[in-house]
């Protein structure tokens, strides 16, 4: 038989290139701590108490307090880790203990917090408490790998208690596989890459706390699964806000539109907790920089209770950034449908948003929700023009070379004949949200504009 040496060269590109190179396996060979306090990290934060940083005296100062904090079992697991505190972890282990005795690791905020106590608490553990809260956290791992249903809080959780069990449990890695492969790749990512899965701030968190153990226990970036996604994260959390700050006897906090004052530092804190969370993921592309810049500003730190615990586990202090008053001031959010724009970075300066075919201004503190049938001129800021309203539509801007123009609140999917000044009619898709982009493209098709002129746009009824 002759050996044929193109073929043998074939099949091993193809095992070195096609499902070899992408099968991941779920078992976790690193040591503990597994969640969030790997290598650097770890060693940063226990230098941080021996220099007493500002973020760990303000833990101090509350804990001095008495204060009540809503995640106490965190708090006293990471005292443990990064202060050599026993007395805190085995209060962390009692309360896990008692969460497991009462059968409250089903509730997925209760097995989060049962996770991350028995990942960093693990030496404190003997061989009774490890086999009783190991399994209290399988049991209700699998549990929820068997909800149809599960949303991205829920997986979260129940990856980082089969991460935090591994070995300690004999089936954990095919419950994570389960989890990662039924439920994340076949429903979850789908709707992340359509923009339909983070509906708020919470989701972001979760978003931020599964890559992070993604990567550092199973070397998957979700970053790639989501590249698009993950790029326009930065931009969102810094324009999704509306300027100023909301001041209350909590602290400053910047919240999306509309957000009730009941919920502004729950929502606020998250936010920023999420910023946090992708900065220490990613920190060298520039919107990331930008957003490290956003997430050092001293007058939004967290001092709750809840925040100052992510403030000092989160916020490298020695991490670069760039100032966000160098970032855009548009942003076109495709995978919401929404757009951005800003007339700067000062806390009085013009805010605007389109998205559920509505346009919201924020002037002087004033937020003007303005309808698609309501008469507004194109909105001028720097970097684009904005109009509103049903085709046909007949305006004129001008605006600097370089930037576009947005035509907002059309109907989704459609093409509409647009012509600028003297062109040729040219026909344009709507994109996402109601939105159509004018802007020179490269090898787009499209008439070439001259955007240092003033600019006749005319958009005439949807084909």
């Amino acid at each position: 038989m002759r050996f044929n040496v193109l073929a043998a060269l074939t099949l091993l590109t193809g095992l070195l290139t096609g499902p070899l190179r992408a099968q991941v396996e779920y078992k976790v060979y690193t040591q503990h701590p597994r969640i969030w306090l790997e290598g650097r990290r770890l060693e940063r934060l226990r230098k941080e108490v021996g220099r007493e940083s500002e973020r760990w005296r303000n833990i101090e100062r509350l804990i001095k307090a008495e204060v009540e904090f809503p995640e106490e079992p965190l708090l006293r697991a990471l005292l443990y880790q990064v202060a050599k505190d026993d007395k805190s972890g085995k209060k962390a282990v009692d309360w896990a203990l008692a969460e497991a005795s009462a059968g409250n690791f089903k509730k997925p905020a209760a097995l989060r917090l049962g996770a991350v106590v028995f990942d960093w608490c693990h030496d404190l553990l003997d061989e009774n408490q490890k086999r009783t809260l190991a399994q209290a956290l399988f049991s209700a791992a699998k549990s929820l790998s068997g909800n149809p249903a599960v949303g991205l809080p829920d997986l979260r959780a129940a990856v980082l208690a089969l991460v935090a069990v591994g070995d300690d449990s004999e089936s954990y890695a095919t419950v994570i596989e389960t989890l990662m492969k039924q439920h994340w790749e076949a429903r979850l990512l789908p709707r992340l890459r359509e923009g339909k899965l983070l509906t708020g701030s919470q989701d972001l968190v979760a978003l931020g706390e599964l890559s992070h153990v993604a990567r550092h226990n199973f070397e998957i970036e979700i970053w790639e699964q989501a590249s698009g996604v993950f790029r326009a994260l930065p931009m969102r959390m810094m324009m999704g806000v509306t300027p100023p700050p909301v001041r209350t006897e909590e602290g400053i906090f910047r919240v999306p539109l509309n957000t009730p004052l009941e919920r502004v530092a729950l929502e606020g804190s998250m936010n920023r907790i999420a910023g946090m969370i992708f900065v220490a993921y990613e920190n060298t592309q520039a919107d990331y920089q930008f957003l490290q810049g956003w997430v050092r500003h001293d007058a939004v730190t967290l001092y709750t209770p809840l925040g100052a615990v992510y403030e000092f586990l989160w916020v490298n202090p020695y991490l670069p950034g760039l100032s966000y008053f160098s970032a855009p001031l548009v942003f076109h959010d495709e995978f919401e449908g929404r757009l951005y724009a800003r007339a700067g970075w000062q806390d009085e300066d013009l805010w605007a948003a389109y998205f559920d075919h509505r346009l919201y201004i924020v002037s002087d503190g004033e937020t003007h929700e303005i309808r698609i049938d309501d008469k507004q001129a194109p909105l001028i800021v720097p970097g684009a023009a904005i109009a509103f309203g049903r085709a046909p539509l007949d305006f004129q801007v001008t605006i600097p070379e370089g930037q576009a123009v947005y035509v907002v609140g059309l109907e989704e999917g459609r093409t509409y004949p647009v012509r600028v000044n003297n062109s040729r009619n040219a026909d344009q898709p709507v994109l996402k949200g109601g939105i159509l982009v004018i802007e020179n493209r490269i090898n787009s098709g499209l008439p070439e504009i001259d955007f240092g002129e003033r600019l006749r746009v005319r958009v005439r009824e949807a084909k």
